[in-house]
């Protein structure tokens, strides 16, 4: 069945994707040992920070050292610079999200638009797209600043959808906020690995929609019209 009812799904990065959550967690802690410093204040900093980006969170661990009197502090941006380099690194050569490359392929043949949002900084997250070889799959590649429910927005401004006309897929309770707040399907993605030492359960509403890989993604898109198309 081609979907005719759903023109566009949008893809978290990070976790739908690619197997990446854990390598973005470990390289806070990378960061701080590579400047000499105790990776648990970067660690303190996000338990206290959660909703907090890398330039937010260095640029606060940088003015506490600073105001504790510690001397050659690199700034916030040299910390997220030695971030970024880690995360490009690896998560340019970490694997994908079982099942997504086959889904892209797959949805792509039905002449669905494909999107990335992800939190990530765009600065950070197009290097690694196109490094990756992706972005040529993607009609747009979008990231912070802007919050995933204003970039859900400027995609159906740039595709004139509704957003009943479009699935938001990602394995974060950001991704189920923004889909709901928006308007559109959600797919919840709960992967059956382990994520920092823990199962990887991201998703503290259960969705109506969740898969354990991305393989069976466009047959559940497909139930998804059918549900709608059901008197």
């Amino acid at each position: 069945m081609v979907a005719a009812l759903i023109k566009a799904v949008v893809f978290d990065f990070d976790g739908t994707l690619v197997l990446s959550n854990q390598i973005k967690y470990d390289a806070f802690q990378q960061t701080a040992e590579a400047h000499g410093l105790d990776p648990e204040r970067v660690m303190a900093l996000r338990h206290t920070h959660p909703g907090a980006n890398r330039h937010q969170i260095f640029a606060e661990l940088s003015r506490q050292l600073r105001a504790e009197g510690f001397d050659h502090i690199p700034d916030g941006p040299t910390f997220v610079a030695t971030y970024a380099d880690i995360v490009t690194r690896e998560v340019t050569r970490c694997d994908w999200v079982p099942g997504a490359e086959a889904t892209l392929d797959r949805l792509a043949a039905r002449g669905l638009a494909l999107f990335i949002n992800s939190a990530t900084p765009s600065d950070g997250l197009l290097p690694i797209v196109e490094k990756r070889g992706m972005h040529t799959r993607f009609q747009a590649v979008l990231g912070g600043p802007d919050s995933k429910i204003d970039n859900l927005n400027r995609i159906a401004r740039q595709t004139a959808l509704e957003p009943t006309a479009m699935v938001m897929i990602g394995d974060g309770e950001d991704d189920r906020i923004a889909a709901a707040s928006f308007g559109c399907h959600f797919i919840g993605v709960e992967l059956e690995t382990e994520d920092h030492g823990r199962p990887a359960h991201r998703l503290t509403v259960r969705p109506t929609h969740l898969v354990p890989d991305l393989s069976g993604v466009p047959e559940l898109i497909d139930a998804i019209v059918a549900d709608r198309s059901t008197p």
